[in-house]
């Protein structure tokens, strides 16, 4: 949770960029910054560090002179100047040594003018550990994005990341001073590390870095630093064709290319992946049982089933191939071990292990669901570094055996937040200068404007209400704010919660209940929002999230916070252990400090905030808040893109070929590009919008159903997605409006394309249903 720096740090306050990133022992220190998160998931897994400049594509390793390199680039530069893309990749290939460290920075806080916003994120620290390399990326790469290996990312340096500020219990680290914007350039080294050091307990990790450093830059080992990737092959072992030789348990990994009815599968594709030297580890679908460990001897080929195999039987009877011919992925495998004992998978899938679970499952792919239990037809699953550690730590403890042949990355330390002397100080200075960024999965055409707004309020000490349609992502923009104000020192935690109609103040504040403490009476018990300035451990900051505000009773169950919310304090009428009850307002070190042991006195300071969503579904629900309570907020409204433009159906929000939009956002370019489907669900969405406003992430549910759905039953498809998703907001609209929309979803609108589109949906179904759902009937006419 980085934050501004406190009067403590005044010291090191340093430019860093001026310099000064020599250090006796360890050479150079740089700042490599990029703006795209895929790119930085190959350079931490694989271990390299790839600028791509598209106009100097070419190998630079012989081209030491910046005079010489521009006039070999044709690039029309008026100047030198350490932006200047001849210099930024003369400096990556020359200036950049051996044992150099690199601070992998992260640029991205939304998109400006410029392409570059605000400071920046140091996610991990590591080693240069070899020389200048020019090369495609896909050759460079394993296992590389289409989208990528076909870019100018073709110098290379390989780089052993040693500390991991990115996945440690506090975050990436944002320095409290601008680093420059620019791809490669040189830090200030002992003034960053003081600074990260004043909030992670990272002496150790620090020592090991210099003392590699310098191991490398007197001469030790220069290569890319291996990578190993973790799978879990899900499978019965008692299948027929684990006894053939070269096929069996540990001989190899094999799968069909497809589905029984030819779609694509992510966990049969998955095996494409596979690298050599990776760890496969063995599932026992019908035991619940890892069994063993196989290494991968080689990439997969391409082959078809094995005869009288189930698959093979699929092929011949679903698919129309012969005996022998489906085609198949192979991948061969060597040094196949059993362990002493087969690891239970409940071992490690239990309750104990929940929030590392959850957190886990919320960022990657993994072979459990949410009840976790295995999930169903996963073939293979890539096992997240820190799974492959529980499931590590799991075997060593249960069985008394690591993992064999695990390689992970040895060399990493996750460093621990370090306890802040100065916590109180940072909680009265408010925060002052948060730079917000627009998750990636949003998509807005006004994303720097709500980002700015965002940034307003919350800097000049306000809180939010964001309002708008459902769907429209106000709850993940309000979630988003929330996990960016935890970078922040005084920012604690955050709180989520959803407002209802029953909430009253007892809910929201706290009262009188029996005591839970032992005793025979009534004591005072906080609730949701006292919790977010006291807790257990004492005076906290916890941001309150509260998604639909407007559901509960405004007046009824926030009045007491309302003078707090404007800088005031509340005595409440209730006692706790003999002394009243307080909502304190707080804007001193002395004035914390005084109250800290004074368990009935709730403090709020210039750093807390109140972050709240409202849907617009009646505009009238605005006014059911007092004035008194809508003048403590800033409204910020998220609105519906426009879905219509001179009478015609806008698809440009859809089209997988326009650039920046919600198909990109949302990685569905494949999905919408076939058959042209962005036309049709752009059409829906303008017809529904023309009687209830409903944002993109209704869409964007319709698709994920779609893309769900059996392969080659479009029409089915859309017709069950309009029924799930788009018919419950029409709860509440007039039955002959109901009915009208309903219609018109079989009616062909004129798009943008210069386009009729008629939606591939079946009406008829859409009426039956309708007339379930909402207890109306279609007459003959419709």
């Amino acid at each position: 949770m980085a934050d501004e720096a406190t009067s403590a740090d005044v010291q090191t306050r340093l430019d860093l960029d001026d310099g000064g990133g020599v250090h006796p022992d360890i050479g150079n220190a740089w700042h490599f910054g990029f703006i795209d998160d895929k790119w930085w998931d190959l350079f931490r897994q694989q271990g390299s560090i790839s600028p791509g400049w598209p106009d100097i594509e070419f190998d630079v390793s012989e081209t030491e002179g910046y005079d010489e390199l521009k006039e070999q680039s044709e690039l029309d530069t008026a100047q030198k100047s350490p932006n200047d893309a001849v210099e930024q990749v003369r400096r990556f290939a020359h200036d950049l040594q051996v044992g150099d460290i690199i601070f992998a920075k992260d640029g991205k806080r939304g998109k400006g003018d410029d392409g570059w916003t605000g400071n920046g994120k140091i996610l991990a620290i590591g080693i240069v550990t070899s020389e200048y390399k020019n090369q495609p990326a896909d050759e460079w790469y394993d296992n590389i994005r289409e989208s990528h290996a076909n870019t100018s990312n073709k110098h290379h340096r390989s780089v052993d990341w040693i500390i991991d500020l990115e996945n440690s219990e506090r975050g990436p680290f944002r320095p409290f001073v601008k680093l420059q914007q620019w791809t490669l350039h040189e830090v200030d080294y002992e003034a960053l590390k003081s600074q990260i050091l004043d909030h992670y307990d990272a002496d150790k990790a620090f020592s090991d870095l210099e003392s590699i450093s310098s191991d490398y830059r007197a001469g030790g080992p220069v290569g890319p630093v291996s990578q190993q990737s973790v799978w879990i092959e899900k499978s019965y072992h008692n299948r027929s064709d684990r006894e053939v030789d070269g096929w069996g348990l540990g001989d190899a990994l094999w799968c069909p290319q497809t589905t029984g009815s030819g779609a694509s599968s992510v966990h049969y594709e998955l095996v494409t992946d596979v690298a050599e030297g990776d760890l496969i580890l063995h599932l026992d679908q019908n035991t619940r049982e890892i069994t063993g460990v196989s290494v991968a001897a080689d990439r997969y080929e391409e082959t078809t089933c094995l005869e009288g195999t189930r698959w093979d039987d699929q092929g011949v009877e679903d698919m129309e191939f012969e005996r022998g011919e489906r085609p198949a992925y192979k991948v061969p495998l060597a040094q196949y071990e059993e362990f002493d004992e087969p690891l239970d998978v409940n071992t490690f899938l239990r309750e104990s292990n929940r929030d590392l679970l959850d957190e886990l499952r919320d960022e990657h792919t993994v072979v459990y669901d949410t009840n976790l239990d295995l999930n169903q037809g996963a073939y293979l699953t890539e096992v997240p570094e820190k799974f492959a550690r529980l499931i590590n730590d799991t075997l060593s403890d249960e069985i008394g055996q690591p993992i064999p042949n695990l390689n992970l990355s040895h060399s990493t330390y996750v460093p621990q937040t370090r306890e802040s002397t100065q916590s109180y100080e940072k909680m009265e200075n408010g925060i002052g200068s948060l730079q917000f960024e627009i998750p990636g999965e949003l998509y807005f055409e006004d994303s720097d404007e709500i980002r700015r707004q965002i940034e307003a309020t919350i800097n000049s000490g306000k809180n939010i209400i964001f309002t708008g349609p459902p769907g429209t992502g106000k709850t993940e923009l309000a979630t988003a704010l929330g996990e960016t104000a935890r970078e922040f020192d005084q920012v604690h935690d955050t709180t989520f919660t959803t407002a209802t109609a029953d909430w009253t103040a007892f809910d929201t504040i706290g009262g009188h209940m029996p005591d839970t403490n032992g005793g025979d009476g009534i004591a005072f018990q906080p609730r949701i929002f006292l919790r977010c300035f006291r807790n257990e451990s004492g005076i906290t900051n916890e941001w309150l999230i509260i998604d639909e505000i407007n559901r509960a009773d405004i007046d009824k169950a926030f009045g007491q916070l309302f003078s707090v919310l404007s800088g005031d304090s509340v005595e409440l009428p209730y006692e706790y252990q003999g002394e009243d009850v307080e909502i304190r307002w707080v804007e001193d070190t002395a004035g914390l400090a005084a109250i800290e042991n004074t368990e009935s006195i709730f403090p709020v300071t210039p750093s807390w905030r109140l972050i709240a969503t409202m849907n617009t579904y009646d505009k009238a629900s605005l006014y059911e808040m007092s004035y008194a309570f809508m003048r403590r907020f800033n409204f910020i409204h998220i609105a519906v893109p426009a879905l219509e433009e001179d009478g015609t159906v806008v698809t440009r929000h859809l089209n997988p070929d326009a650039g920046e939009n919600f198909a990109e956002a949302w990685e569905f370019e494949r999905l919408l590009a076939d058959d042209d489907l962005y036309k049709q669900v752009s059409t829906l969405w303008f017809k529904i919008n023309q009687h209830r406003k409903i944002g993109p992430s209704i869409v964007k549910d319709m698709l994920e159903y779609v893309a769900a759905y059996d392969n080659g039953r479009r029409q089915e498809a859309l017709t069950n997605a309009l029924v799930s998703l788009l018919l419950p907001q029409m709860e509440g609209m007039r039955p002959e409006t109901q009915k009208e929309l309903i219609v018109s979803f079989g009616d062909s609108e004129e798009t943008t394309d210069e386009e009729s589109v008629t939606p591939d949906v079946d009406v008829e179904a859409l009426k039956r249903r309708a007339e379930d759902f909402f207890h109306i009937e279609f007459d003959d006419d419709g």
